[in-house]
This record gives C-alpha cells, sequence and structure tokens, in this order.
C-alpha cells in the first residue's frame, strides 16, 4: 500500500476506459495464466468459481466481482 502521496501515479481517464474495456481472459490467456474455455466464458484451473466474461470477472466464492481494471487490485500479491 502506498502511504506517501508523491508516490501515487496519475492516469488519464481515457487510460482507465480502455483498461475497462480490456479482453481480460485474453490477456491472461497470453500471460500464461491457465483458464479453461466454458461456452463464451472462461474459468480458471485452479479456482473454479473464479469466471470470466469479455471484459468481467465474477468470483463467486469470494462475492467478488469487477472488470479488467478491478481485479488487479484485488489479487496483488495472489497468484491466479
Amino acid at each position: 500500500m502506498v502511504s506517501d502521496v508523491s508516490e501515487w501515479v496519475s492516469i488519464s481517464k481515457d487510460v482507465v476506459r480502455q483498461a475497462r474495456q480490456a479482453d481480460l481472459a485474453g490477456y491472461l490467456l497470453r500471460i500464461g495464466v491457465s483458464l479453461v474455455a466454458d461456452g463464451k466464458r472462461y474459468r480458471h484451473t485452479e479456482h473454479d468459481s473464479l469466471i470470466f466474461t469479455n471484459n468481467a470477472y465474477f468470483w463467486n466464492s469470494r462475492q467478488d466481482r469487477g472488470n479488467s481494471s478491478r481485479l488487479p487490485h484485488q489479487t496483488h500479491g495472489n497468484e491466479l
């Protein structure tokens, strides 16, 4: 966690918008995260309650969901 405001990074609204619209499953597959196709969705092979659709994720066992800009915040420090 950043405790000093001087360490914060300013991100433009356009970059945030692009991140929210990113193909999350496609990106994760490209970097080697193990996903399995399940119809129009993808399911994580080790965390079977973690599901990806287009640019959103649903982590049912944690009762969490979000878009592609939210997942890194939820998993920071945790392996997918």
